[in-house]
């Protein structure tokens, strides 16, 4: 299964998680999930890494990594599962 990888720069950390900023790529312009991940066109989007990261500062600019599918099983979680729980 092939992997999507962000390049981002590091905006928060806490003991927990981190939260990572990346611009939309030209990869997502291509995505099935394009218009639920990024809606009205937002150039930007915050992602959540869990876990705790010593090394990693604000500001060190990190790549994020995940296999394809749970991109979309992500948007599923998201957007779906409480429309249907309505």
């Amino acid at each position: 299964m092939s992997e999507i990888n962000h390049s981002g720069i590091v905006k928060k950390i806490t003991q927990n998680y981190l939260e990572v900023s990346v611009a939309a790529g030209t990869a997502c312009d291509g995505c099935h999930a394009r218009s639920v991940c990024l809606p009205g066109g937002d150039r930007e989007k915050i992602i959540r890494v869990e876990g705790n990261h010593p090394l990693i500062s604000p500001g060190d600019r990190v790549m994020v990594s995940m296999k394809a599918g749970q991109g979309f099983g992500a948007v599923v979680l998201a957007y779906l599962i409480p429309v249907i729980v309505m």
